[in-house]
């Protein structure tokens, strides 16, 4: 879940996030992709990986 801080706009009182908290939150999401990326790529090239897939095509 988005964990945007909002800021009062001065149009009709709607809460809008400003362009910096925006990148903030773009920037959190990529590091967080790009973590579970790095996970699964070491998973599928470990011997545990190999060794599950190889008995899956038995």
């Amino acid at each position: 879940m988005p964990s945007i801080r909002y800021r009062e706009s001065e149009l009709n009182g709607e809460k809008v996030p400003s362009s910096g908290e925006l990148l903030a939150e773009a920037d959190r999401e990529l590091a967080a992709s790009e973590r579970r990326l790095r996970e699964m790529e070491r998973y599928v090239t470990s011997d545990t990986f190999t060794l599950r897939s190889r008995f899956r095509q038995l």
